[in-house]
């Protein structure tokens, strides 16, 4: 998710994965190789463990091979 500061509060936006992940879609991730090493210990942490907290509190989880977002 993405904070955001709105009229002195922080609001949490969907990031493209969480928003793949609550669709049923797939989300590519180009150049993953690239990115800072704590976005890619979350995603590896995703993968292998098959969970990933989220900023505002809600869980990423593994089900039966598909990803879904619970609050």
């Amino acid at each position: 998710v993405v904070p955001s500061m709105v009229n002195g509060k922080i609001l949490f936006e969907d990031s493209p994965l969480v928003k793949a992940v609550q669709k049923g879609r797939i989300l590519v991730i180009d150049e993953a190789d690239k990115a800072p090493l704590e976005v890619v210990c979350l995603l590896k942490g995703l993968m292998e463990d098959g969970n990933m907290l989220l900023a505002d509190g809600r869980r990423i989880l593994v089900v039966a091979r598909c990803l879904v977002a619970l609050r």
